[in-house]
């Protein structure tokens, strides 16, 4: 959550990926944590949630002006 809040994503996706590997229980808040909101935009995100078994984010609604 450290590197998120820096603006680290590439970092953050590196120990959440091993948090995942080594069975962290935290990462099945990944989903609803607002901790991760930094890395929702990011595909690695939608990646990762795949692996722990969540449905990916669904994409932005477009908007008519």
């Amino acid at each position: 959550k450290v590197y998120l809040g820096l603006g680290d994503l590439d970092e953050a996706f590196t120990l959440l990926n091993r948090a995942f590997d080594d069975r962290e229980f935290g990462i099945v808040g990944l989903k609803f944590n607002p901790a991760f909101d930094a890395a929702r935009h990011d595909p690695r995100f939608d990646a990762l949630l795949k692996r722990v078994g969540f449905p990916a984010n669904p994409p932005a609604p477009v908007v008519d002006p």
